[in-house]
């Protein structure tokens, strides 16, 4: 993820508006709306340095074992997006939040306000729901098997 000017303005907007009511009369408008966007860019910013330590998917080296596993089970994007779709909603934020986005369970546990060994249950969980889903849409595809 590479952050741009336009990525921190267009997100800055949405927090002003959004926390509009929150302003206070007594304090100025200006600065009010440049903590605000000094705040975003800098979030933006962590988050895009928590990223960039991570290698894209495509980047991985696999071992010939991946690679003739990954044959017997191909999986489109989309097949994979209704499967996480599937999930019960705990399942699922958790799985999204770490999985996808990259989130620590200590962060997860902050965002969604649950006890981090309960992030660590709900995504052991969620890859259990996940590959049972997997399994069986699977054994739709190859009914022989």
């Amino acid at each position: 993820m590479k952050i741009d000017a336009e990525d921190v303005v267009q997100n800055a907007w949405v927090k002003i508006f959004k926390n509009l009511n929150s302003f206070s009369e007594n304090n100025s408008f200006e600065g009010w709306m440049r903590r605000i966007v000094v705040n975003t860019a800098i979030s933006l910013y962590r988050k895009d340095k928590k990223h960039a330590n991570q290698a894209d998917i495509t980047e991985v080296l696999a071992t010939p074992r991946d690679i003739e596993a990954s044959k017997e089970c191909d999986f489109t994007r989309e097949e994979l997006e209704n499967a996480i779709s599937r999930m019960p909603e705990g399942y699922g934020m958790v799985f999204k939040l770490y999985v996808i986005d990259g989130y620590k369970h200590k962060e997860i546990s902050k965002m969604l306000d649950i006890e981090v060994n309960t992030s660590k249950s709900q995504l052991s969980r969620a890859k259990k729901f996940l590959q049972g889903v997997l399994n069986s849409m699977e054994q739709v595809a190859k009914p022989n098997k």
